[in-house]
């Protein structure tokens, strides 16, 4: 009897009701076997050890959980945290579940996490307000850093900021395959961890048409320039194309000392330190056949105007007449025959060569009507001066210009 008085006024003491099989602590209405209003706590037995909370379920296919109400007459609960077969460990926010502890790692919406922490899904990254990426570190209207599948992006309260790699600390190393690029101080590396330059790239293939060296510059299906470790080369679209140097710029120069070639803005060949101004580039150069036809050669078209006459004209220039003393034309003939060639400016974009055959006439039985430089006798009588004859012959040029 004495137990019973005991035991009664300890549950009064502690504000407990007993109801229907149910214990109330703090509640005269429990709702559950166990129903406590207010906080509770729970110490170790001793004066240290563990203070532990045993869930035990049915079987290995039953589940755990500690529910969350956001409210009193809450019937669904708002969260939960618990074990689940099947991803050891979860919390349900929401009615979904959202995070995942599994003796792989965390799992932030992802079941089966494969490393420590393990995120799928979120949001893309960038400045809009549901572009917060998948992590984010720091306050989103503050500076702060977003991460997703692939981008990392620096922010300052929804608009651009400066990201920083290794600031304050060792260089910065990007690999693949063994291959990568580092940034040591304030220079970078490709395919070597020692750059001895602002940019230093080791490895590459050999510049062509079809091979894209250590650099490309542009698409390779449109205009690009290619460079190796010891070529330098224009290409457009798998084809040939021009190399520009200094196009839009001024005097372009190539050498030292007495090796200098410089390449003016008019379009001149120098070497200051032998010839001074003298202009050692040909602005045009051909090798033309007997009835016209280009052989070979650069900046001309040729036409055969008559017998041993052919006018040549070149394609980037449009004031040779008046500038006539700033030319130097050379010519030769090639072919059978002794012939003589010679050249003239005829126009302000054009220049004719008239090739002739030198004859004379003179007395001699044997050797009537011959010509020189023919065999003759000692008794030959030359009786005209010589003359000469148009004949068709090819040729050869060079276009100077000072």
């Amino acid at each position: 009897m004495k137990k019973l008085i005991i035991l009664t006024a300890i549950l009064a003491g502690a504000h407990s009701l007993v109801f229907a099989q149910n214990v109330g602590i703090g509640t005269a209405t429990p709702q559950q076997k166990l129903h406590i209003k207010g906080p509770a706590r729970i110490d170790p037995i001793g004066a240290s050890g563990d203070a532990v909370v045993n869930l035990y379920s049915g079987t290995v296919n039953d589940f755990g959980f500690i529910n969350f109400y956001n409210q009193l007459s809450a019937i669904t609960p708002s969260a939960m945290l618990g074990y689940n077969g099947l991803s050891n460990y979860s919390f349900w926010a929401n009615g979904s579940s959202g995070v995942y502890l599994t003796t792989a790692g965390l799992g932030i919406s992802n079941a089966a996490p494969l490393t420590k922490l393990h995120i799928t899904g979120g949001q893309d990254a960038g400045f809009g307000v549901n572009q917060n990426g998948s992590l984010m570190l720091g306050l989103v209207n503050a500076g702060n850093l977003i991460l997703d599948a692939n981008e990392i992006m620096a922010r300052s309260n929804g608009r651009k900021a400066d990201l920083y790699l290794q600031n304050d600390s060792g260089n910065v190393m990007m690999c693949f395959n063994n291959e990568g690029i580092v940034h040591v101080g304030s220079s970078i590396g490709v395919g070597t961890i020692s750059p001895a330059a602002k940019l230093h790239i080791v490895g590459g293939l050999d510049a062509s048409l079809t091979s894209n060296g250590y650099m490309v510059m542009g698409n390779t299906t449109g205009a690009n320039l290619v460079i190796d470790n010891n070529e330098i080369m224009a290409r457009s679209n798998g084809d040939n194309a021009k190399l520009f140097l200094q196009a839009d710029g001024g005097e372009t120069e190539i050498g030292n000392g007495a090796g200098t070639f410089r390449f003016t803005e008019a379009g001149k060949l120098q070497q200051p330190s032998v010839t001074g101004t003298a202009n050692l580039l040909p602005v045009a150069y051909g090798k033309v056949g007997s009835d016209g036809s280009r052989r070979s050669g650069t900046f001309f078209t040729s036409l055969k105007e008559g017998t041993g006459r052919y006018r040549i004209t070149l394609l980037n220039e449009n004031n040779m007449l008046n500038e006539e003393d700033q030319f130097t034309i050379m010519v030769t003939a090639y072919g059978f025959g002794e012939v003589f060639v010679s050249a003239r400016i005829s126009n302000a974009t054009s220049f004719l060569v008239d090739v002739s055959e030198f004859k004379v006439s003179y007395v001699n039985n044997s050797f009537a009507d011959a010509c020189l430089p023919c065999s003759y006798s000692l008794g030959s009588l030359i009786t005209s001066v010589p003359t000469g004859i148009a004949k068709d012959s090819g040729f050869s040029f060079m276009v100077y210009k000072n």
